[in-house]
């Protein structure tokens, strides 16, 4: 189990991507999300044969906040975690342009 990637990240939602290699064995694979909670979302349980990699798109994520995760392989009652990692979902940016209309005094 490779550690984690983060990709296509924005202020709303972000793609975590995992890779699983356990040669001629079947894994059930997933992503334990935390977003300051002490008990973890578990998203996109999924079956690899062999090898591959595993993605899911994560939605609705407040601006601002930071989420830890993590990868989950498990194998014949053998469970085997990736590092932990955390991102911070980036706040939007407005750019504004401020005009001042001075009088004109005579």
């Amino acid at each position: 189990l490779t550690p984690v990637a983060v990709t296509h990240l924005t202020s709303n939602s972000a793609t975590l991507v995992g890779h699983v290699s356990n040669p001629q064995k079947n894994s059930t694979v997933w992503f334990e999300v935390y977003n300051g909670s002490t008990a973890p979302t578990t998203v996109a349980v999924q079956g690899i044969w062999n090898e591959g990699s595993f993605e899911w798109n994560l939605r609705d994520l407040s601006p601002g906040q930071t989420y830890s995760y993590r990868a989950v392989a498990m194998e014949g009652g053998a469970t085997v975690y990736s590092p932990t990692s955390s991102f911070a979902a980036p706040v939007k940016k407005i750019n504004m342009t401020i005009i001042k209309l001075w009088p004109i005094l005579n």
